[in-house]
């Protein structure tokens, strides 16, 4: 900011304008300009390109383990879910017990 004339802070920071490379050097943001070639631009884009699909990769890397282990848990778990529901716990036993002691004696 401190390098910044107060004009074109006020523009950048109150309007939002973009400003042109040229411009940007007479406000202070940039020092120079050098010269750009456009091996490096496409240089630079194929790296992030690159960098993205290796994110990419990882995530789905990620996504495939997590999946795995939550089909790995519910394989573990199902016959567990599928006894409590065909055997009756002991207080179902009893309750029902009670109903037919009470039928029997009404």
């Amino acid at each position: 900011r401190h390098q910044l004339a107060a004009p074109w802070f006020d523009r950048a920071t109150i309007t939002g304008e973009l400003f042109s490379p040229e411009q940007a050097v007479r406000a202070g943001f940039l020092h120079e300009l050098g010269p750009v070639s456009e091996s490096s631009d496409v240089a630079r884009a194929e790296e992030e390109l690159r960098f993205r699909e290796q994110a990419v990769a990882a995530l789905d890397a990620e996504r495939a383990d997590a999946l795995r282990a939550l089909a790995d848990a519910h394989a573990a778990a199902s016959p567990a879910v599928e006894e409590v529901r065909i055997r009756p716990s002991k207080s179902e036993i009893d309750l029902k017990r009670l109903a037919l002691c009470w039928w029997a004696t009404g």
